[in-house]
């Protein structure tokens, strides 16, 4: 998919990250499974893709300012402390993006709903 759109457009201005996997279930009472495909639904994934596309943006380096932001909402539900956990690593890997990539006038963005 990446290297399709590169090829295509030359360039890559934007990743939107958008999964969210959810399995409803007691912590204990949940599966090994349940746990383990959630995250790599919703964060692994966003590994893989978030890597390939730096790789094609940093040479870009098109954007002159610096700015961060950061949209949070945290709330929890029972049931989804799978769910809430892979979305608390998201919000992590993203802020930690932000500081490896904003050198390269790359802007890192997180909005999620824990």
């Amino acid at each position: 998919m990446v290297e399709e759109t590169f090829a295509q457009y030359g360039k890559i201005d934007i990743l939107v990250n958008n999964v969210g996997l959810v399995r409803d279930n007691f912590l204990m009472m949940m599966s090994d499974e349940d746990w383990e495909s959630l995250l790599r639904a919703n964060l692994t994934s966003l590994f893989y893709c978030s890597r390939i596309v730096i790789r094609k943006m940093i040479p870009q380096r098109k954007r002159e300012d610096h700015q961060y932001l950061f949209h949070q909402r945290m709330m929890g539900t029972p049931g989804q402390a799978n769910y809430a956990a892979t979305k608390g690593g998201m919000i992590s890997l993203h802020k930690s993006l932000a500081r490896e990539l904003g050198s390269f006038n790359i802007h890192v963005n997180a909005v999620a709903r824990v």
